[in-house]
């Protein structure tokens, strides 16, 4: 899924996975003090401000870019919560497994993660990755 395609504006932008790990990518980036042809940004957060350069170099980027990048910046801090949530109730040595899945199950479909939910109940060492960001 692109963020941004030049049929839309003057900015084509898009996740990415490389070497280093996730990225966003600005492809054939136009702002003029940019070395790079194509600029590869760490974060979310970077791509919400490199789009925001843009935007005040006077180029044109769809506001639905903007859009889709903050929707996915929501949905991630929604799951850390989700996660830091079930490390409470992990920490509790009353609790079951059984129950444990149930109150994430609950958490998740707070959260509106209900996808989520299956994916979590088939890691094998659930502490570990639970709780890993």
């Amino acid at each position: 899924m692109n963020y941004a395609e030049f049929s839309e504006g003057d900015v084509h932008m898009f996740p990415s996975i490389d070497g280093d790990g996730e990225c966003v990518v600005c492809c054939e980036c136009r702002i003029p003090e940019v070395t790079d042809w194509n600029v590869r940004l760490a974060s979310l957060s970077d791509a919400l401000l490199h789009l925001d350069i843009h935007v005040r170099r006077g180029h044109r980027v769809p506001c639905k870019a903007f859009d889709l990048i903050r929707k996915e910046l929501d949905t991630e801090a929604k799951e850390v919560s989700a996660k830091r949530q079930m490390y409470r109730l992990f920490k509790d040595e009353d609790i079951n497994e059984d129950t444990l899945l149930n109150k994430f199950e609950g958490f998740l479909l707070e959260y509106g993660l209900a996808t989520e939910f299956a994916y979590y109940c088939h890691l094998e060492n659930t502490e570990n990755e639970f709780f890993s960001t």
